[in-house]
């Protein structure tokens, strides 16, 4: 046997140790891998419910709630909205004006053809409004 002069812990205590850091490190590796296991649940989840704001989303039209499909909204999808039988007097042109837009510019307005990308989901905060008016022309 060696003297240990106290300079180098004995071999058992070294061994204890080493073992005792193996069982911390497994510990370590199995919470890692219940903690990534949470995360892509976390992630599927949260796929799953942008999927379903993504499938409709609600608006404001001349003051009413409505649900569309989707998230862009065409000018004759709101004057659709607006007027549902169409202009109520002949040589009639839509002006449509919206704001809280999920894009840049947020606010402007909506000409035939155009589409606005929408705020997504059922909060009535964050709802894109539109304001659709009938002019006569002249």
């Amino acid at each position: 046997m060696t003297a240990n002069n106290g300079m180098e812990p004995a071999p058992d205590k070294v061994l204890g140790e080493l073992r005792e850091v193996r069982h911390e490190l497994a510990e370590a590796v199995a919470e890692e891998h219940c903690a990534e296991a949470k995360i892509e649940a976390a992630e599927k989840r949260i796929e799953e419910i942008e999927e379903e704001l993504a499938r409709e989303s609600k608006i404001k039209v001349n003051g009413r709630t409505r649900t569309v499909e989707g998230r862009d909204v065409s000018y004759e999808e709101v004057t659709k909205l607006a007027f549902p039988s169409g202009p109520t007097k002949p040589n009639t042109k839509f002006t449509v004006t919206f704001r809280n837009a999920a894009q840049v510019p947020a606010m402007g307005e909506l000409d035939a053809g155009q589409s606005v990308k929408v705020k997504p989901g059922h909060n009535s905060m964050n709802e894109t409004i539109f304001n659709v008016t009938e002019t006569v022309l002249s």
